[in-house]
């Protein structure tokens, strides 16, 4: 359990180094409760052309999960199934986010595709690019792409959400998050399921 396929922690440092990965063509591959296929602190990772797979019954799995740091993911697939509460890409604690392409699946009560929230009392906005990506979540209350905070900022285009579970949005902006959408479509099925979901 609580496995890592790549795993940077700059922020355990006396001064956060700003850790960088950059992966290409690659395959992670990780079992076990609260495992991450890529765990970022304080950094920023580049992942192209690349698969993640996060595999084990419990909660909390993450398939790429960065706090205070950048990510940029082009044609990259991650699958998390199973796990309550698991969540497909996570960025906390400010840092920017950019996927072009690819594809995200997830399962289990409370999953995320997509989650993105801002920092809690920074005013630095935290920007998000979304163009191109497919999203599949299935399990009660599971959300295709929640963005959160009111220094959230996120443009999504020609991208694909499909719900299924009772609860379940496409989308979620919460707490003044701010979202535009342009293209793409959205499908949710589910009893009070919602394509988005603005609170």
């Amino acid at each position: 359990d609580y496995n890592d396929g790549i795993r940077i922690n700059s922020g355990l440092n006396p001064v956060p180094m700003d850790g960088i990965v950059e992966v290409s063509g690659s395959s992670i591959d990780v079992l076990g409760k609260g495992s991450s296929g890529v765990y970022i602190v304080n950094g920023s990772i580049n992942m192209a052309d690349s698969s993640v797979v996060v595999s084990g019954d419990g909660e909390y799995g993450l398939g790429v999960h960065a706090s205070a740091s950048d990510v940029t993911l082009t044609n990259t697939t991650i699958k998390n199934g199973g796990s309550n509460y698991a969540k497909g890409v996570e960025v906390l604690e400010g840092g920017d986010l950019n996927i072009s392409g690819g594809s995200i699946e997830t399962a289990g009560y409370s999953s995320a595709g997509v989650s993105f929230v801002g920092k809690v009392g920074s005013s630095a906005l935290s920007v998000g690019k979304i163009d191109g990506l497919e999203v599949k979540t299935k399990g009660k209350s599971s959300v295709g792409a929640l963005f959160w905070g009111e220094n959230v900022s996120a443009d999504v285009k020609n991208t694909k959400i499909e719900t299924q579970g009772e609860s379940a949005s496409g989308y979620s902006v919460e707490a003044r998050g701010k979202l535009t959408l342009e293209g793409g479509a959205v499908a949710t099925s589910g009893n009070l399921a919602a394509g988005v979901h603005v609170f």
